[in-house]
């Protein structure tokens, strides 16, 4: 009767070890290619010097969110072990028995400090500093499996043991780490389970084998996902990088806003447009705007946005600070998954005639200086071919002049030249180039006091508020070959461009504005007790500039 029995165990035995060699072999078969390309990658792996910096900006991202994550994490275990520890300290106290012994309580305790430490930044989280928490939630875990255990207690431990190994595995996904954490808990809780019973030792490798390799599993797969996401984040961002540098390029400048149209970032094109060395980052562009201007610019960002068209919506406004007002095109285009959340990618276009046509006030900078101060002036030439001569000398100004802007009234006879906006490109470093100085405009004899106050301003700029302006007590007398003109009031500003130059440090422009001109006549004219300061024989021709 006996042997029909062991027939049938040795057929039953057979079938499963038949079905377990099928499926591992069906198994090995289809996925044979992607463990071929896995070892192939992990063995061969020639990256470029591209790659490698892109490999490093994926690592430090990707440590940078697991950070945050860790950060939050250890927030609801600290108000978590803060209930729970003193809960069952309390039971332990008033009946003198609890779920966990008084080792396991210290061991909570422990890892409640590790978690306040972190939460109220007392520990300061970097990549290597959370890898070492993780090590030591390690070290608290197996504190639970070296006590002796009662029967009752074995539930307990294991299920708080279980949920705390998939808790770390989930919030702090670096499966580097993981591994030799998990390969540690598992020798240690077959250990265990071998002191405390010998014929239990292989049902408890084998569960807790089940348990490492779903817990690596699971930390694997959220790393993937943590990854792709990071991914697609930095290629969204590298590429909102790349046209904002090509819009530069289009452009006169480029501001990307946040939801609540804040500037996000550097916004240097805004320095170079308003002539300030201010720091827009976090302000609200609509405080740049007119105050009429305002409402229009909200429903001109609030309209939904048409992937479609041709070209983004556009919108003429004024951009202002001080006594500077800018128009510019203000083309916007709506960036809705940016660093997170949505955000507003706004290019500028400068309107160069309402810069031309902007109304000086006393205390303004502008950039444009008057030809002719006096109508009267234009008016006192005596004849057509002295008209000529000075229109004349108006081009041969030197060879620097690159550009030249100029505001003509249209309903003059001669089409008369009222506003000039002059571009100068040194391209000789020779002290004897034609290149225009404030050397060669200003008199011998005021250069010095005007040098000396000039580069005193220069040097206290870093003590002076952002935009402050000063008052030369100097009053500046610009001449030529035939005449002289006094400027009785000079107004400076400094003025920081965005780059750096040839000795690496932030360059520093000077904007100076000269006003209530004045002619003096040749009884006023100031004669120098120093002819020594005219011997440049260049002084004579640049009366024209």
């Amino acid at each position: 009767m006996e042997l029909p029995t062991s027939l049938d165990a040795l057929d039953v035995t057979g079938m499963l070890v038949a079905c377990v060699v099928a499926m591992f072999a069906t198994h090995c078969w289809s996925f044979w290619g992607d463990f071929k390309g896995f070892l192939q990658r992990c063995w061969h792996r020639e990256e470029s010097e591209e790659l490698e910096k892109s490999k490093e900006c994926m690592e430090a991202a990707f440590w940078e969110a697991s950070i945050q994550q860790y950060l939050l994490a250890s927030q609801c275990w600290a108000h978590l072990g803060a209930i729970v520890v003193p809960g069952i300290a309390l039971q332990w106290l008033w009946t003198g028995s609890s779920v966990l012994d008084p080792q396991h309580i210290f061991a909570c305790f422990c890892a409640w400090v590790f978690h306040f430490m972190t939460t109220a930044h007392i520990l300061r989280l970097t990549p290597t500093r959370l890898r070492l928490l993780s090590i030591s939630n390690f070290f608290q875990l197996a504190a639970f499996t070296q006590t002796d255990q009662s029967d009752n207690q074995i539930v307990a431990v294991t299920a708080v043991q279980t949920a705390a190994r998939f808790a770390n595995a989930c919030l702090f996904v670096d499966i580097k780490t993981n591994i030799p954490v998990e390969l540690g808990l598992t020798l240690l809780q077959v250990r265990a389970a071998w002191l405390h019973d010998p014929n239990s030792l292989y049902p408890t490798l084998l569960v807790n084998s089940c348990v490492s390799v779903m817990i690596l599993s699971v930390s694997c797969l959220l790393e993937i996902s943590v990854r792709s996401r990071i991914a697609m984040l930095l290629d969204s961002e590298s590429m909102v990088s790349s046209f904002r540098t090509m819009l530069r390029g289009v452009c006169d400048g480029e501001v990307l806003l946040d939801s609540n149209f804040n500037v996000s970032g550097k916004a240097d094109c805004l320095k170079t447009l308003l002539m300030t060395r201010h720091d827009f980052n976090g302000q609200k562009f609509e405080q740049l705007l007119a105050a009429e201007e305002q409402d229009p610019f909200h429903s001109f960002m609030s309209e939904p946005s048409h992937p479609d068209t041709a070209a983004p919506p556009c919108l003429r406004v004024s951009l202002t600070r001080g006594k500077v007002r800018v128009g510019v095109d203000l083309f916007h285009v709506k960036v809705p998954h940016l660093f997170g959340k949505a955000h507003h990618l706004v290019a500028f276009r400068e309107d160069s005639e309402s810069r031309l046509q902007q109304e000086v006030e006393p205390g303004g900078v502008v950039p444009t200086l008057p030809l002719d101060a006096s109508p009267r002036r234009a008016r006192s030439a005596r004849s057509n071919s002295s008209c000529g001569s000075q229109a004349t000398a108006l081009l041969q100004i030197c060879k620097e002049l690159q550009e030249m802007t100029l505001m003509i009234d249209a309903n003059t006879q001669l089409l008369d030249v009222e506003q000039a906006h002059l571009s100068f490109l040194r391209e000789s470093q020779d002290g004897d180039a034609s290149m225009p100085s404030l050397r060669r405009l200003v008199q011998p004899t005021d250069w010095g006091s005007v040098r000396d106050e000039l580069t005193e301003f220069a040097q206290r700029q870093s003590e002076l508020p952002v935009g402050d302006r000063e008052v030369l007590k100097t009053k500046l007398r610009l001449r030529d070959a035939k005449r002289c003109v006094q400027a009785r009031r000079v107004e400076v500003s400094a003025f920081s461009p965005p780059g750096v130059n040839a000795n690496g440090e932030a360059p520093l422009k000077l904007h100076m504005h000269l006003s209530r001109l004045k002619p003096v006549k040749q009884a006023q004219r100031h004669q120098s007790s120093l002819p020594n300061l005219f011997e440049n024989s260049e002084e004579s021709s640049l009366g024209s500039v």
